[in-house]
């Protein structure tokens, strides 16, 4: 997660690398503390926290917090029950949890990341930074519940 937070700062230019450099540098503490399904939901949970610190936005803003808490949220659920069927089902709902997340984006007033700056009548669309990590986020949790042959 190190290597990912460098190469997002030194490679992504703009505010994404920026905030995906913030996302991997908090998701690489859990790592030393934790470890299995537990050190993913705690590096999810640091790596949202680092964002929502240094950039101010919220969930709620219209960016790519809403669909990392969506995520997050259902990774989180039944704690007691984290069998393999347990961590199946969170995985399964994290999906669709960040699925929903994404859509309900495009009708979220934009607080925060450049759709602010843009004219209301023109966001047409879903917003990108929700989008792409329901892109990435997704097809890592569908390489753990379909692992490659």
């Amino acid at each position: 997660m190190a290597q990912l937070s460098h190469v997002a700062s030194s490679s992504m230019g703009g505010t994404s690398g920026a905030l995906y450099s913030l996302l991997f540098h908090g998701a690489a503490k859990a790592f030393t503390v934790l470890s299995g399904y537990d050190a993913w939901v705690a590096a999810l949970e640091h790596g949202i926290k680092l964002v929502m610190k240094y950039s101010m936005a919220q969930v709620g803003d219209r960016t790519m917090l809403d669909t990392l808490d969506a995520a997050l949220t259902e990774l989180q659920k039944d704690p007691t029950r984290l069998d393999s069927v347990g961590v199946q089902r969170n995985l399964n709902e994290a999906l669709k949890a960040m699925s929903a997340a994404v859509a309900l984006t495009l009708s979220m007033k934009p607080r925060a990341g450049r759709a602010t700056y843009v004219n209301p009548d023109l966001l047409k669309h879903v917003d990108p930074g929700a989008r792409a990590v329901e892109v990435w986020l997704g097809r890592a949790i569908r390489s753990v519940i379909t692992p490659s042959p």
